[in-house]
Formats: C-alpha cells, sequence, structure tokens
C-alpha cells in the first residue's frame, strides 16, 4: 500500500496541495481552523511528511524549483543551464524536474517541490496548469512562467503571473519576406497549438503573409520532430520550396526530410530554422534560424524570481512583471542572402 501524499491530503481537505503544506508547517498565515483540519486529515490518511522539510519549517530553504518539458530537447536543456547557474551564483541551489508536456506530470513534479519547501518557482507552463500555479504563489511562493504564458489559451483568462517569453512577430517577419524573394509561397511548420508560443508564433506567421502578400501553406505539427518530418514531406507535396519551421523540433524533422529527399539547401529548397543551435550552423549548409536567445530569456526569468522572492522576504507586494524578448533573424546558407529593405 503507497504511502499517502500531500496531494491526497489536500484532495480530502478540499484545499491546494500548497496551502496543506503551510498548515502543516504551521504558516502564520494559515488559519488555526484549517491548521487542525489539515492535521486531522493527515493523521487519519496516515501521511508522514518529509523530514527535510519539517526541519526547514519557518525558514528560508535556499533552494528554487525548475520545471521544463524535458532537456531531451536542447533549448530546454540550454534554458535549465543558464538557470542553475544563475542560481548557483547567488547561493540558491536548484532542484529541477521534467513534465514532459503533461499537466498532470507538472502537478506532480509540483506536488514533490512544495513538500521540499522551494523558495520559489519557475516553469515552463501548461495549458490545465493555471489554477495550480496562481494558487502557489497565492500561499506565498513566488513563480516566474518562462517561454511561455496563459493568455492565448483563453481570451477569458486572468492569469496574473509574472512572465518572460519571446515576441516571434520581428523575426518571423522578416523570415517570410526573405523567403518570398525565392516565390511568392511559404510553408510553415507550425509547433504544438495548445501552448503559447505555438499560438503566437502561428499568428505572427500569418500576420507576415498578409502585410507581405504571401501565400502561407501551414501544417500543424506538434512536441515530436518526426512531426516536423512529415509536415515537411506535406509541404513539399504542396509545392512550398520555401519553409519557415515554428520551433527546435521542427527544423530538425524538416532538415532530416530534406537530406532524405536529397535535396541541396539555398538551391533546390531554402529552409529557416528556429532557435540558434550548434547542429544547425555546422551542417555542410548552415541554416538560416530566428534567434530568440534562450540564454538571455533564462537570465530574465531567474532575475525576475529573485526580485518576488526579495520582495515577500521583506513582506513587500509583489509586482508582476511580464517581458517579451525580441526574436531576430540570423542569415547563412540556406535560404537568400539579404533581406530587401
Amino acid at each position: 500500500m503507497r504511502s499517502a501524499t500531500l496531494r491526497d491530503v489536500a484532495q480530502a481537505c478540499g484545499i491546494s496541495i500548497s496551502t496543506v503544506s503551510r498548515a502543516l508547517a504551521g504558516h502564520p498565515k494559515i488559519s488555526e481552523e484549517t491548521k487542525t483540519r489539515v492535521e486531522t486529515v493527515a493523521k487519519r490518511l496516515n501521511y508522514r511528511p518529509n523530514r527535510q522539510a519539517q526541519a526547514l519549517r519557518g525558514s528560508a530553504t535556499q533552494a528554487i524549483g525548475l520545471i521544463v518539458p524535458g532537456v531531451g530537447n536542447q533549448y530546454f536543456a540550454s534554458l535549465a543551464d543558464v538557470i542553475q547557474k544563475q542560481a548557483a551564483k547567488n547561493g540558491l541551489s536548484l532542484i529541477m524536474a521534467s513534465s514532459d508536456d503533461d499537466p498532470e506530470r507538472l502537478k506532480e513534479a509540483l506536488d514533490i517541490m512544495i513538500n521540499q519547501r522551494i523558495d520559489g518557482l519557475i516553469v515552463v507552463p501548461h495549458i490545465g496548469t493555471e489554477e495550480v500555479l496562481q494558487q502557489l504563489e497565492k500561499d506565498g511562493t513566488p513563480v516566474v512562467l518562462v517561454d511561455r504564458r496563459f493568455e492565448e489559451y483563453d481570451a477569458s483568462q486572468s492569469v496574473s503571473l509574472a512572465y518572460v517569453d519571446s515576441d516571434p512577430e520581428p523575426g518571423i517577419f522578416e523570415a517570410v519576406k526573405l523567403l518570398a524573394k525565392n516565390g511568392r509561397k511559404v510553408g510553415y511548420l507550425a509547433g504544438p497549438q495548445d501552448t503559447s508560443t505555438g499560438i503566437r508564433r502561428l499568428q505572427a506567421f500569418n500576420k507576415a503573409c498578409s502585410s507581405l502578400g504571401v501565400t502561407g501553406e501551414t501544417y500543424n505539427g506538434g512536441y515530436e520532430e518526426e512531426q516536423g518530418f512529415q509536415g515537411a514531406g506535406i509541404l513539399l507535396d504542396r509545392g512550398c520550396t520555401n519553409l519557415l519551421a515554428g520551433d527546435s523540433m521542427m527544423t530538425v524533422g524538416a532538415l532530416r526530410k530534406i537530406l532524405a529527399e536529397e535535396l541541396q539547401l539555398g538551391k533546390d529548397i531554402c529552409l529557416v530554422g528556429f532557435d540558434d543551435f550548434p547542429v544547425f550552423e555546422l551542417q555542410e549548409t548552415p541554416i538560416t534560424i530566428i534567434d530568440q536567445d534562450v540564454r538571455q530569456m533564462g537570465k530574465h526569468a531567474f532575475s525576475l524570481l529573485y526580485e518576488k522572492m526579495s520582495s515577500v522576504q521583506n513582506h513587500q507586494s509583489i509586482e508582476q512583471k511580464h517581458q517579451s524578448l525580441p526574436t531576430k533573424l540570423v542569415l547563412r546558407a540556406s535560404t537568400p542572402m539579404e533581406v530587401e529593405k
């Protein structure tokens, strides 16, 4: 029989996991009535709190959490690397987990981090985790969203959390403008449409095509490079000899398809990828990319979290700051080499 978890206690009490954690820790903001109810339910369920968390009650742990979809994706590995280095420079430990872009996995990872009593959280969010992340901050743990935000999922959503992401419009506009020099039809390999990045980049592509009078063909991809491989084939069959990939996984998939078809980049077909990774530059024909500077994004996210943690420690109100870093086009040999002004 498995041991009861914080989630079990929270469900039995009808309150959030973070509230249960703070009730068991004797947090002064939790009412005595709630503390008593939580302790009674925890005892009935035979919940055994983490000993490390018990030892740290009432004090900062000097640890922050980071939840990313997975470090198998070089983009998120780079993001995690820079955040870990920033944390170490400031005397903080980093507890990291992967969500696999599954909201339930993200919530499970969050349960563990709450039990470890992290002082703050940086997270690449997913639709379906809005409430639990908002509640975590309401209960006193600062949260910063990175790479994604919530507003694009539902126009009626009002999610007041700080975030750092990238503005896709500058880079995508220049990419479409460049590719249109090679023909007025551009194929777009869209990333997943259940993330704000996927939604906003598709919107930016459609806006650029409309503004420039370009015919756009879209294939809605997903999280895996195989979808980029399949999508590139479909767009090639539609007569697209100009391809724009909406994220790094779509770029890898498109590149695989181009190589499999023995097409010559920059001559038979033009390709613009997303994210500035060495593998794209080190191809026999280096790939033009849209760079969103993941390292700067990580640094900004950590700075925002550190600022919010300081506000909490000093009992000051938290300002929810929003930052969107501009994307830029980096020209290489897989496309025409000049952007018309």
